[in-house]
């Protein structure tokens, strides 16, 4: 009781380690742009792993190098841990600390593996009852797409590279250490910069691909690179499967009130998210609509409102870290430019957004189980994937419908989906006036 994060010396380094991240990427950008994004992640996962491999001479004996925070994530809030690591499993797989089950997933043997795309979205500590841990995480876990939980996978695959390294420096563990930070170091000044087509760039397969092209010119030799690229394809962040142009597709949506999307316009519950994200108590005159309108879950003339899009996958590969680009095709469909993050035209009528995955339908049919209590009742749409998308509001657009809307008009908004793991897939979403 009374202790501090900043007792923790491992959370020290972490966030000092921030320092050196952004200012390796740009020295006046941010590295990561919306709420939830895969840049973001990657900077908490390199903070991770870069205090684990710190850390790592000085541990006590017998005590796990893979683990990071165990004292104050892991002790600090009762009967609750926070802790994350680099094994690639979570501490409710039977198989952890080895893992022996990696990289597949199962619902009636609890198996989860953190294993790029498939692995997003699953926290790392044991805070469940069990024995249907799967079903249990998935239906209580809130913070799927949190970048510090999302980090969880590309630490793993970062120290997984460190360990590939560390076999060709057994008598000089230090060499190892120099160089695999001066190779992430170097890789994340190559990563792609924010533009006006891509606010968010950057992600994990585009932190794989770069310590793939730079791993000679940090000087790991051709057997290093060979090992490197193993370790990062094992993880699914180098090479595999791609998603073509066809898997997307428009999903249930809010089923028997807005197909395809999910509206949330009840002023009450607006005015507490507005007052949230712009920190100033009066942002609830921002809203015109009243209980009148306001409590149907429906887009009414005049109304700002928060809308999702149900993108689905038909595909068999799970798409990760994607972006949408969301174009209006009427103006009376606007994205209001204050409250979105990324707003990127005059008239307001483009906006992105990321959405950390959406399952393809191999994960789905992984995760079933005649067993009920066991079976995880996922789908392959992003409402599916994270069935608590829309208790927040930094996954959906704020969006404003023109008064001069009139009852039945529909509007189609284009979703443009770009996926870290395959190409652009684009959706067309009508959106019927109340």
């Amino acid at each position: 009781p009374g202790a501090s994060y900043a007792d923790d010396a491992s959370v020290l380094l972490h966030e000092l380690q921030h320092a050196t991240t952004t200012d390796n990427y740009s020295a006046s950008g941010r590295l990561n742009q919306f709420w939830y994004d895969e840049a973001g992640a990657l900077n908490e996962a390199v903070s991770d792993f870069f205090t684990l491999v710190y850390l790592e001479p000085q541990n006590t004996h017998g005590l796990d190098s893979k683990i990071f925070s165990r004292w104050a994530l892991g002790t600090f809030v009762p009967k609750r841990s926070g802790i994350r690591g680099a094994h690639r499993c979570p501490v409710y797989d039977p198989s952890y600390p080895n893992c022996g089950q990696f990289p597949s997933f199962s619902a009636n043997n609890s198996t989860v593996s953190f294993v790029y795309p498939d692995g997003l979205g699953w926290p790392y500590p044991n805070n469940s009852m069990g024995p249907s841990y799967l079903n249990e995480v998935y239906g209580s876990f809130r913070g799927q797409e949190e970048i510090h939980n999302n980090g969880i996978l590309l630490e793993g695959a970062l120290w997984d590279v460190y360990e590939a390294i560390k076999f060709y420096h057994s008598s000089n563990p230090q060499e190892a250490r120099d160089l695999v930070l001066q190779l992430v170091l170097e890789s994340i000044r190559h990563l792609s910069k924010p533009s006006i087509q891509s606010v968010s760039p950057v992600n994990f397969r585009g932190l794989a691909q770069a310590m793939v092209t730079y791993g000679a010119a940090v000087g790991l030799s051709p057997a290093e690179q060979t090992a490197m690229a193993a370790a990062l394809t094992l993880r699914g962040l180098y090479g595999g499967t791609q998603l073509t142009t066809q898997w997307g597709a428009v999903g249930p949506g809010n089923v028997g009130v807005t197909p395809g999307i999910r509206v949330v316009d009840n002023p009450v519950v607006l005015r507490t998210w507005l007052i949230n994200l712009t920190n100033d108590i009066t942002a609830g005159t921002l809203i015109p609509q009243g209980i009148e309108t306001g409590l149907n879950g429906r887009l009414d003339a005049g109304e700002l409102a928060l809308v999702w899009f149900d993108l689905e996958n038909v595909e068999s590969v799970t798409a990760g870290g994607v972006q949408l680009t969301v174009t209006s095709l009427d103006n009376k469909i606007t994205f209001d430019p204050d409250l979105n993050l990324a707003v990127l035209d005059n008239a307001n009528q483009i906006a992105q957004i990321q959405y950390y995955k959406v399952n393809g339908t191999s994960i789905v049919s992984d995760l079933s189980s005649n067993q009920p209590s066991y079976n995880v009742p996922t789908g392959n749409s992003y409402f599916k994937t994270n069935p608590f998308f829309d208790r927040t509001y930094k996954t959906g657009f704020w969006i404003r419908v023109s008064r001069n809307a009139s009852h039945g008009d529909t509007m189609i908004v284009r979703v443009q989906a770009k996926p870290s793991n395959g190409l652009s897939t684009t959706v067309d979403f009508p959106l019927v006036i109340h």
